[in-house]
């Protein structure tokens, strides 16, 4: 059985990407003994930071092990091994968290992208040629790992861009976390309907886009009146994030092994509840995407 793709992902940042996606991860990894391989694209880093910790970190960086120069060497051409050779192994600070891996991100990975962009569009190629070719190369990459897995998560940059539109066409479902705020939810609601259209062919599907809300402060009568202006328009998880300091210092990687609870302190049970649902909600209609086709993923449309 091939994994379940799932990608964390939203036009805006700030909304608490990479702590679900770490918090999910470890979650799944410990709770439901179910291997999970995180996949940063996202040149913040944050993700593999909290991950890997700063000396690993910097060790896959110095080693050219990292998403960015996956691509690169692709991308120019070069001598190439599988997405599988660039997965650091048993990452997290979680004790017990020894089926969770990473592929881990840097700074350097914004320009990768744009040296794409400028290179092909240079020659003349029309920028959904550029598209194409880097989602045939995270497709064919894809297939090296994704039968080791039984989820994976890709921690996506904030914003349109070719990557996580790759990782949107990739995927079988998508956790797109925002803030209860009036901007935050016009600008979801424009970022859900491409996210929609980018969906692979079958999956399209408003079930298959879970809105979730983070740094929610219920004392809020805003917040409290734009969460149910997101229950109306989206399919919302019932799990909240609440706006917590507990979460936030969680980001901190720590040296010592800790237990979950110690971690994540008073979101431990929020970020428990999030995993179930999320496990829950794919179990009702998952149908793996079977290789993760690369003809199916290059045919992504610019509008």
């Amino acid at each position: 059985m091939t994994a379940i793709i799932l990608s964390i992902v939203n036009m805006k940042g700030g909304v608490g990407k990479s702590t679900v996606a770490v918090a999910l991860a470890e979650a799944l990894s410990l709770r439901r003994r179910a291997r999970v391989l995180v996949i940063d694209l996202d040149p913040q880093s944050n993700a593999s930071i909290m991950l890997a910790g700063q000396d690993r970190w910097d060790g896959l960086r110095l080693a050219g092990r990292t998403i960015d120069e996956f691509f690169e060497a692709r991308l120019e051409q070069l001598e190439q091994e599988p997405l599988k050779a660039y997965v650091l192994e048993e990452v997290s600070d979680v004790e017990g968290c020894d089926t969770l891996d990473l592929i881990a991100c840097t700074p350097e990975f914004r320009f990768v992208e744009r040296d794409a962009i400028a290179r092909f569009t240079g020659r003349g190629f029309a920028i959904e040629s550029v598209q194409a070719k880097l989602a045939t190369i995270a497709a064919s990459g894809l297939r090296s790992v994704q039968r080791d897995y039984d989820y994976i998560i890709f921690d996506c940059p904030p914003g349109i861009s070719l990557f996580a539109e790759c990782a949107i066409a990739l995927s079988d479902y998508l956790v797109l976390p925002t803030v209860p705020d009036y901007i935050s939810r016009l600008g979801l609601l424009a970022f859900w309907r491409r996210a929609l259209k980018l969906l692979p062919h079958g999956k399209r599907d408003e079930n298959r886009a879970f809105v979730l809300a983070t740094r929610y402060d219920e004392t809020s009568p805003g917040q409290r009146a734009q969460l149910g202006e997101i229950d109306r328009d989206f399919a919302r998880l019932k799990t909240i994030i609440p706006y917590n300091s507990d979460i936030a210092r969680a980001a901190e990687y720590s040296e010592d092994k800790r237990s979950f609870e110690a971690k994540w302190r008073s979101g431990a049970s929020v970020m428990q509840a999030l995993a179930d649902e999320v496990v829950e909600r794919a179990s009702r209609n998952f149908a793996p995407q079977a290789g993760a086709d690369a003809a199916d993923a290059a045919r992504l449309p610019l509008q």
